[in-house]
Parts: C-alpha cells; structure tokens; sequence
C-alpha cells in the first residue's frame, strides 16, 4: 500500500469511528502539543497495537481479568 492509499484508509477509518478515545489518540499523534499527549503511544508499534487492542474490544474478543488471571496462575505453577 503506498502513502496516498494508507493516507484514504486512515481517513476513512477516522470518518467511521464514533470512539471518542480513537480520535483523541490520533489527534495526539498528529498534534504533538496536544494535551492528551501525555499518555499516547510513542511509536507507530505502539500505536498500531493500541488500534489493534481497541478492534478488539469493538468485536468482542475480550478475555476477563478473571480469565487472566486464572491463566496467568495455571502458567506460572507449571
């Protein structure tokens, strides 16, 4: 994918999404004196992960704290 395609993707992306939280993270990247700065990813990696980890969420593909935490215990007794 070139610059111009990711640069369409991106904004249409933007266009579709109503997460307030989203937007505020791109924002922060775009703008670097923005103040929700403070907590944004600082690197593309990151940022990507965020994207993918807040998909995630939209979808459903959530596991509990409990579930984890299950798991993190089964793991660490092996």
């Amino acid at each position: 994918m070139n610059q111009e395609e990711l640069k369409k993707k991106i904004i249409e992306k933007l266009y579709q999404t109503n997460d307030e939280e989203i937007l505020d993270i791109v924002y922060s990247l775009l703008e670097p004196e923005a103040e929700y700065n403070t907590s944004a990813p600082s690197s593309e990696a990151e940022m990507k992960a965020v994207l993918e980890g807040l998909e995630d969420i939209k979808n459903g593909n959530i596991v509990s704290d409990e579930e984890v935490q299950k798991n993190l215990d089964k793991w660490l007794d092996e």
